[in-house]
């Protein structure tokens, strides 16, 4: 696997990894206040992040792009800023920082999209 899809797999693993540990202390302490920013977590970091990732070990023609390479630190933003803004929020800390993570959700998604379309649609890639 080259280094950016694996990437993408590494950083989701850890997201489900950490995802998976909050879920038990939820569970342990009967408190599942958090649930949703459990949940982005899981989705955005884990369940998105290793999506794109092996699509782009499937389209290595998306994966060899500096775009590729901004949509991993955007996503990298995105899976630590969203859940981490929802958990603030619930605690009544204010919401722009799930706001900020929510759009740069968005906006990996978006470069995804741009970039296999432009660079994985062509012929051999």
């Amino acid at each position: 696997m080259k280094p950016l899809p694996l990437a993408f797999v590494v950083v989701s693993t850890v997201a489900l990894l950490i995802g998976t540990i909050w879920g038990l202390c939820m569970a342990v302490a009967m408190d599942r206040t958090m649930s949703p920013a459990h949940g982005q977590l899981n989705l955005v970091g884990w369940v998105t992040g290793a999506i794109y990732g092996l699509t782009y070990h499937a389209v290595p023609g998306a994966a060899d792009t500096g775009l590729a390479r901004l949509h991993f630190i955007v996503q990298l933003f995105a899976t630590a800023a969203m859940p981490a803004g929802m958990a603030l929020a619930i605690s009544g800390a204010g919401e722009m920082l799930a706001g900020i993570g929510a759009a740069a959700a968005l906006i990996s998604a978006t470069l995804f999209l741009v970039n296999v379309l432009t660079n994985g649609c062509r012929l051999g890639a």
